[in-house]
């Protein structure tokens, strides 16, 4: 992706990242791959920062995984409960060093830099394809 390309979407994450997003996933038509993926990472991140749990929870893949949670459902109850207490308040995120991988019906994107009252982190993402739309299958965060 060149630079041009990962500034726009950075200013677009920025922007939906202020002003929240809409809670229902994106059409992706129309969409390259890279613009669909960039999208849902958006919106994921979107969700956190307008403490919307059912808006991260839209975004995630029917085969989600995560070490710690669990599956989708575990994972979405334990996001729902961190935007409940706002602990995603002040949210700040910046994505123009992000790279998407795509292989097929899989894709990586990462790195995502997340900043708020929980620290500083590092998010990268997997990706599936399901449905027709490019889903999150897991979501790792480091710390800084």
């Amino acid at each position: 992706m060149s630079a041009i390309r990962r500034g726009a979407w950075a200013a677009v994450l920025m922007l939906l990242v202020a002003g929240g997003c809409a809670s229902s996933p994106q059409s992706e038509a129309g969409q390259t791959p890279d613009e669909a993926i960039a999208s849902t990472v958006t919106q994921f991140i979107g969700g956190m920062a307008a403490s919307n749990g059912d808006q991260i929870a839209s975004t995630l893949a029917a085969s989600f995984h995560d070490d710690e949670y669990g599956g989708r459902d575990a994972f979405a109850e334990t996001m729902r409960q961190f935007t409940n207490i706002r602990y995603f308040d002040g949210l700040s995120a910046d994505t123009s060093g992000m790279t998407i991988t795509l292989t097929g019906d899989s894709a990586t994107a990462a790195p995502a830099a997340l900043s708020g009252p929980f620290g500083a982190l590092v998010a990268s993402f997997s990706l599936a394809r399901e449905e027709q739309a490019w889903r999150i299958a897991g979501v790792t965060f480091t710390d800084l």
